[in-house]
């Protein structure tokens, strides 16, 4: 798995955990609370350059400041925001997992056969075969363990999913 691997794999938890940013920092202001605003303009940001999308970050970060100086954004940052972090999320594509009863088993064996032994050596290796495991049906345990680093939840929940698949 290459570096772009990598990087479509950044971008899909991105999707995931960050959809409702925008959203998040406009109910925020709504509400009064430009320290909750700020956190999470200054979180998106983040997250945008880890993706590798430039203009987020940049209408992110302008928000940001403006929050920092105790200030709200105009409408126009909020628009330019809106419109980046919508085309942004339009442009990423999140793989859908097979349906349980047509799981592929001799493409799950050799998913599961390649990532056993990264697991065993509790090597950071197992990223790099997320966006493969997400694509399988009842991973999210598996998933779930290997993004924070809990290997040996990992490796059970493997051995789990081998006896129910019969693997």
């Amino acid at each position: 798995m290459g570096n772009n691997d990598f990087v479509n794999t950044l971008r899909i938890k991105f999707a995931k955990e960050q959809g409702l940013t925008f959203d998040n920092i406009e109910k925020a202001l709504a509400a009064g609370d430009l320290q909750r605003a700020f956190l999470l303009a200054h979180t998106l940001k983040g997250s945008a350059g880890l993706i590798a999308e430039p203009e987020l970050v940049e209408a992110a970060k302008a928000v940001e400041i403006k929050l920092k100086d105790k200030g709200a954004p105009d409408a126009d940052m909020m628009q330019r925001l809106g419109a980046v972090f919508t085309r942004v999320l339009e442009a990423i594509e999140i793989p859908e997992k097979q349906d349980a009863g047509e799981i592929d088993l001799a493409v799950a064996a050799d998913v599961f056969n390649r990532l056993q032994p990264i697991l065993e050596a509790s090597s950071a290796d197992c990223f790099m075969m997320l966006d493969e495991l997400e694509k399988l049906p009842l991973t999210d345990e598996l998933v779930a363990a290997i993004e924070i680093c809990d290997f040996k939840a990992a490796l059970e929940a493997l051995g789990e999913l081998r006896m129910k698949l019969e693997i």
